[in-house]
């Protein structure tokens, strides 16, 4: 009898064993389908938490394995360290590369980096983003591309406008000096009119004191002088001058004009991050400008410091200290 019972006790314990399991199998597969899991290791986690249970990281991110630094899904960069975050995809064409590759099967573009050989930057973009000297064939097919787009060759134009305003020449505010000699001027013109009239008019009445007094002249022939022609008048000193505030007006208009056709750019969709950075680097407009992402509204030196700039952006005139947002490197 005793044997019996320990036996029916094994058998009963078994069966709770099991059932624990398959209740515990149940309970995380309700949570793996109803919770969240954490990008960062993988643990399942309950719906409502905003932490990772396991490692702390904040649910329904990424990390970088790097630096730790959050990251959105469509990211190909990491906006603080700058660390790649796509395994085993090549930098600059995302084609599916193996740990041992040396170039990418697809672009033959080195796995490790390009090193520019003007500033010696070591580079994963098509432009180096120390000095935006083209590296890859891509870069230059790039180039040549935009020269024959419409959009550009209009900033581009508006902006050959700007720089020619830039060089006019502006006489500054006379001095009191030149508007002293100035009044001079147009005093001793004033007197030098009233001078030639009292002298015509004294002519005048010689000549008729002359049929008066039946005085003639001399029967020599005398050449007949031809009419003086009246000096010109001294031009005015300031006539041609363009006043600086006018300038101005004209050079902030301008501006205003490029920036509008710069914001239009935001329009485009690109097919992948690498091909938006190639053209707006590509297309970088001459003078003081940074970049303005679609991705998360922010400012960077240009689009390789944007994790995710396939969302599109555009160029902005740089007005004085600029507070980065989000970006890395030494620009």
């Amino acid at each position: 009898m005793g044997q019996n019972r320990e036996q029916q006790r094994q058998k009963e314990l078994v069966r709770e064993k099991t059932l624990q399991k398959e209740k515990t199998t149940q309970q995380k597969a309700t949570k793996a389908s109803e919770g969240k899991v954490c990008q960062n290791c993988g643990t399942h986690n309950e719906a409502g938490a905003k932490f990772c249970e396991e490692c702390g990281a904040a649910l329904g991110t990424f990390n970088c394995l790097k630096c730790g630094a959050e990251y959105q899904p469509g990211q190909d960069f990491c906006e603080e360290c700058g660390d790649f975050l796509l395994a085993d995809a090549c930098k600059f064409c995302y084609a599916q590369v193996d740990k041992d590759d040396n170039f990418c099967p697809e672009c033959g573009n080195p796995t490790a980096g390009i090193v520019c050989g003007k500033c010696g930057t070591t580079s994963n973009f098509d432009f180096c983003p120390g000095c935006h000297t083209p590296l890859t064939e891509a870069a230059f097919k790039e180039l040549e591309k935009v020269k024959n787009d419409p959009q550009i060759k209009e900033i581009a134009s508006l902006i050959q406008e700007f720089q020619e305003l830039e060089l006019e020449e502006v006489e500054e505010e006379p001095t009191l000096q030149e508007r002293m000699q100035a009044r001079l001027d147009e005093e001793m013109e004033k007197e030098r009119i009233k001078t030639q009239a009292k002298f015509e008019q004294l002519r005048k009445d010689f000549n008729q004191t002359k049929e008066v007094f039946g005085i003639e002249e001399k029967t020599h022939e005398v050449k007949k002088e031809q009419p003086k022609t009246p000096p010109a008048k001294k031009k005015d000193i300031f006539q041609n001058r363009k006043k600086r505030k006018d300038l101005e007006q004209l050079k902030q208009k301008k501006l205003m004009e490029i920036q509008s056709k710069l914001d239009k750019l935001k329009e485009r969709t690109f097919t992948d991050s690498q091909a938006a950075r190639r053209f707006f680097i590509a297309s970088r407009p001459e003078g003081n400008y940074v970049w303005n992402c679609n991705f998360n509204d922010s400012l960077h030196p240009d689009p390789n410091n944007c994790g995710n700039p396939e969302q599109g952006g555009r160029w902005v005139i740089e007005t004085g200290h600029i507070e980065w947002e989000t970006h890395y490197g030494d620009m």
